[in-house]
């Protein structure tokens, strides 16, 4: 509460702006996106515990938790470098569009 105030006070109060339809549809495909990365990295776990296998999915989690956590310092960078990625570049400095693959009436073959 203390910090709000202090916020406040030296920065001025919030300024609320109406939201767009574009802010949301982005907002709601990061959210999904965000959702389903979630659960596909805690559903593993869940089957474990459903299946009995409560010893297995204690030493699993603990385990991802391990790489988890060793894995934070290149999740870091990719987030930083993430925005830049996709910075608006000039048109000018666009390059061409590649041209379609020409389309082959055969099938593929399978082995």
């Amino acid at each position: 509460v203390f910090a709000l105030a202090l916020a406040t006070l030296r920065l001025g109060g919030p300024l609320f702006v109406r939201i767009r339809r574009i802010d949301l549809t982005e907002g709601l495909s990061f959210s999904c996106s965000s959702s389903s990365i979630s659960i596909y990295n805690d559903i593993d776990k869940t089957f474990l515990v459903t299946l009995g296998q409560t010893w297995a999915a204690g030493i699993y989690s603990a385990a991802y938790r391990v790489v988890d956590a060793a894995s934070a310092p290149i999740y870091g960078v990719y987030a930083a470098a993430a925005p830049d990625s996709f910075a608006k570049a000039p048109p000018e400095s666009a390059p061409p569009a590649p041209s379609p693959a020409p389309r082959s009436a055969a099938p593929c073959p399978t082995p």
